[in-house]
């Protein structure tokens, strides 16, 4: 059985976003992480970047970003150290510009505009005006409920059936419009996905059917986008379509399901009943509740092993202004404190600062530091990287039952990912948990890129390249690339590692990159395969190179160390650091690596006493 891969565990935990949770293994030939819900793409991750680590790595202050929230630092970790009492909202409802309809911030998050929820109705452009309490309304939903009397003016038409679109209220200083194609974006964010992870799979939906709306929240009608406007349509055809919901009349959790079913499908074609009941039989997952109160006692998820065997779990809390989380091994009956180099083979790193430069030495006894908490607002807990500057936004959910997709997050880690298919173990420790709640989910967000160098203990290599050691900042540890001999050989620029062949995974696995921005990954003895990748310069670093690998080829990805971070969305790069030639990753701003599902104490008892029980047949 594998322990946790250095790599991915130093970027994931400097990285910060995966505080929740554990990488879980993931590289090194493993197989590394698969998303467990199918169709979902890539996760599109906010893991791997610039996090948990407190400790001496000459920091450069403050993540700025652009727009964003009141006082914010761009569309991801967003710090908001003050909100309005009141604040006006506005926007459009959209199919065609929708006369008519109810417009609600759906306070309770239960999916429709009740008495006590902000509501108002929508003018002849479909335009509405609203004023909210910003505090209690970042976040939730904005619904648009969709009647009888309800005309689309661009038709003339009414609606012969009831239905609800819905988006999810990000930035209360935009216009925020809700429309079909933003209702399928949050049918997957209540199943408990990234906003990032459904984004993708609504474009990837949209481009299937002829279509391609850049930004998905926008005004399609105003932007005179004739392909988006019909793929709305059709969307609404189908939320709409009694048939599809297997049903007489169409209820809330069926037109959730429809809408949830086209991304699962990829086409609207390709919807049918049986992909809207599988849909309808998934856990949804909301958003109404108080992080404060969530996280005023410690939350846990399983993370791995040690070396040695000994499990190892993570255990989160907020508490004194801080947002903590730890790691404990479970020796001799009892849970204790552990330690990084305990659970994995990281010695440390550098993780890029604002300003393009990488930070000192990065020591493994300082990756796991708390956050300073700026605000917790509702469902979601905004926090400052205390090494980087660069802000973090958790944001939590909650559900009564765990479902297999949940259960092959964080929770049960590594384990069930990796190690448990095939034996009924996921059953087992489903049938532990039973359908009882609650089960926490958590999205990390952060604001900027977050790039790291992750530098493990002990120099791996790929078979015939030895990975040497190098000396800097009075640490002596590797560096992570096996590429030209003598490894540790001082070199001027990154270019230099071009036409050169470079070890990317402990099967043999080697990347080339060419001068043209293109480049092979090839495989090793054990797996015989060729992928085409490209790669370009990091704008605020001129010395790094950004890889983009194709998941084409999934057990090709499953060689390579950073299988998590590329099925999150990450990038693997090459950057000239203190002379040195290195391989590291780079997790995109504003995105989600995976949603990590968290229990308290005696739920997460349960689920460790099902993996205990079948942990005989790793």
């Amino acid at each position: 059985m594998k322990t946790p891969s250095q790599l991915s565990v130093f970027a994931l935990t400097l990285g910060g976003a995966l505080l929740l949770s554990a990488c879980g293994g993931g590289g090194g030939g493993s197989g590394g992480y698969s998303s467990s819900i199918p169709g979902k793409p890539a996760n599109g991750g906010s893991t791997g970047s610039t996090g948990s680590n407190g400790g001496s790595a000459g920091n450069t202050g403050s993540n700025s970003g652009s727009s964003g929230q009141p006082g914010g630092s761009g569309n991801g970790g967003v710090d908001i150290p003050s909100l309005p009492s009141s604040m006006t909202i506005s926007g459009r409802a959209i199919d065609g510009y929708l006369q008519g309809a109810k417009v609600c911030v759906d306070l309770n998050d239960n999916g429709e505009c009740d008495p006590g929820d902000p509501s108002t109705t929508t003018s002849a452009n479909g335009s509405y005006s609203l004023t909210v309490d910003p505090q209690q309304a970042w976040g939730k939903k904005m619904l648009a409920e969709i009647g009888p009397n309800t005309v689309d003016i661009s038709s003339g038409g009414h609606f012969p059936t009831s239905f609800i679109l819905a988006t999810v209220i990000e930035d209360p200083t935009t216009p925020i419009h809700i429309t079909p194609i933003t209702t399928l974006v949050t049918a997957k964010r209540i199943e408990g996905w990234s906003k990032t992870a459904a984004e993708m799979a609504v474009q990837q939906v949209a481009r299937a059917s002829g279509a391609n709306p850049g930004n998905l929240y926008d005004d399609y009608l105003a932007n005179g986008d004739t392909a988006t406007a019909n793929l709305a349509s059709a969307i609404v055809s189908k939320l709409t379509n009694a048939t599809l919901a297997g049903a007489s009349t169409i209820d809330l959790a069926s037109q959730r399901a429809i809408a949830s079913a086209i991304v699962d499908s990829g086409t609207l074609s390709s919807v049918n009943a049986s992909s809207v009941a599988i849909a309808k039989s998934r856990p949804v997952f909301t958003i109404n509740l108080s992080a404060s109160n969530t996280l005023g006692s410690p939350l846990y998820s399983y993370f791995g092993l040690t070396g040695s065997q000994a499990p190892v779990r993570t255990l989160a809390q907020l508490a004194a202004n801080q947002y903590s989380v730890n790691r404990q091994t479970y020796v001799s009956g009892n849970w204790g404190s552990t330690a990084p180099g305990d659970y994995d083979n990281t010695q440390g790193g550098y993780t890029l600062q604002n300003n393009g430069s990488w930070s000192s030495f990065i020591a493994a006894a300082n990756l796991v530091q708390p956050y300073g908490v700026h605000s917790v607002i509702n469902n979601r807990v905004l926090v400052t990287d205390p090494n980087s500057g660069i802000k973090l936004t958790f944001e939590l959910g909650v559900s009564n039952a765990l479902a297999t997709p949940v259960g092959y997050q964080g929770i049960g880690g590594y384990l069930l990912r990796n190690k448990f298919a095939g034996v009924g173990a996921v059953t087992a420790v489903t049938d532990a948990i039973g359908s009882g709640g609650p089960l926490y989910v958590t999205n990390p967000l952060a604001a900027s890129d977050r790039l790291v160098l992750p530098s493990p203990s002990n120099c791996p290599g790929n078979g015939t390249i030895p990975v040497a050691t190098i000396t800097e900042d009075g640490v002596t540890h590797c560096n992570n690339l096996a590429s030209m001999p003598p490894p540790a050989a001082a070199y001027t620029s990154v270019s230099q590692i071009l036409g050169q062949p470079f070890s990317v995974g402990d099967q043999g696995t080697n990347l080339v990159l060419n001068r043209n921005g293109k480049g092979t990954l090839s495989g090793g003895p054990s797996h015989a395969y060729s992928i085409p990748v490209s790669w370009s310069t990091y704008p605020r670093n001129s010395n790094v190179l950004v890889v983009s690998i194709p998941l084409t080829d999934q057990s090709a990805i499953g060689d390579l160390y950073d299988a998590d971070l590329l099925r999150q969305g990450g990038k693997v790069i090459v950057a000239l650091h203190n002379g040195h030639l290195k391989r590291g990753q780079l997790q995109p701003a504003a995105t989600i690596g995976q949603e990590y599902a968290l229990a308290d104490g005696s739920r997460f008892d349960l689920l460790f006493a099902a993996i205990q029980s079948v942990a005989d047949t790793l």
